[in-house]
C-alpha cells in the first residue's frame, strides 16, 4: 500500500527567515523583504527554541502606530502560539491537529529534534490538495486491485492452466491479438 505523504514532503525550508529574539522590527523588515508573503520566526538562543512568529501584518501594525521599527523589539510583538511537529508526521494527522489547535506558526523538527522548517499557510493549502490526491489514488488503486482479483478468480476456472492471459487482458483493457498484426508486420518489413 502506498504510504501517506508526510509533513516533511512539503516545501518547509522556504517562506521563512529566522532572527534572534533580541532583534528589532527593523531586522524583521529586512528579513521579510526576502519573502513578503512568508514569516519571520523568532529564535531564542538560550533555549534554542522558536518562541514566536512575525508576519507582514505585525510589521504593518507597528508602523501604523507610528512607532520606529528600530526601537520595537520583535519579542514584544510576536505571536507566540507555536506548535512543533515531527517531519515524519502523516499529513492527515498534521491537518487534524492544525484544525484543532489553530496555531500562529508550525515549526517542523527532524528525528533528532533539530529545527528543519516552517509549515506555512501555502504549505497547508498544498497539503490539503496533496492529501486529497493521495486519497483519490488509493481509491483508484483499490478499485484496480479489486478488479484484478475478480478477474483472476473468474480466470482460475479456465482450462488454459494459469489464467495469466486473462489477467493480462484485464490489465490491458481486454485487447486481443489480431491476425492482422502479422500482415502489418509484413507490410512494414517490405517498406
Amino acid at each position: 500500500m502506498q504510504t501517506e505523504p508526510t509533513v516533511g514532503d512539503m516545501s518547509i525550508t522556504d517562506e521563512h527567515g529566522v532572527v534572534s529574539n533580541r532583534s528589532t522590527f527593523q531586522d524583521v523588515a529586512i528579513k521579510l523583504m526576502e519573502f513578503p508573503n512568508g514569516a519571520v520566526l523568532i529564535h531564542n538562543p538560550k533555549t534554542d527554541q522558536i518562541d514566536g512568529v512575525i508576519t507582514i501584518r505585525e510589521l504593518l501594525s507597528v508602523c501604523a502606530e507610528n512607532k520606529a521599527p528600530s526601537k520595537v523589539k520583535a519579542k514584544d510583538r510576536m505571536k507566540s502560539n507555536i506548535i512543533e511537529m515531527p517531519r515524519s508526521l502523516a499529513l492527515s494527522e498534521a491537518l487534524d491537529e492544525l484544525g484543532r489547535l489553530q496555531p500562529d506558526a508550525i515549526v517542523i523538527r527532524d528525528e533528532g529534534g533539530q529545527f528543519c522548517g516552517y509549515f506555512s499557510p501555502d504549505d497547508y493549502r498544498e497539503a490539503v490538495r496533496r492529501l486529497e490526491t493521495h486519497k483519490v489514488m488509493l481509491a483508484q488503486l483499490e478499485r484496480s486491485r479489486s478488479g484484478i482479483a475478480d478477474a483472476k478468480e473468474g480466470g482460475d476456472d479456465s482450462d488454459d492452466g494459469g489464467g495469466d492471459g486473462d489477467l493480462l487482458s484485464t490489465l490491458l483493457g481486454g485487447f486481443e491479438d489480431d491476425d492482422d498484426d502479422d500482415d502489418f508486420g509484413e507490410a512494414t518489413m517490405s517498406l
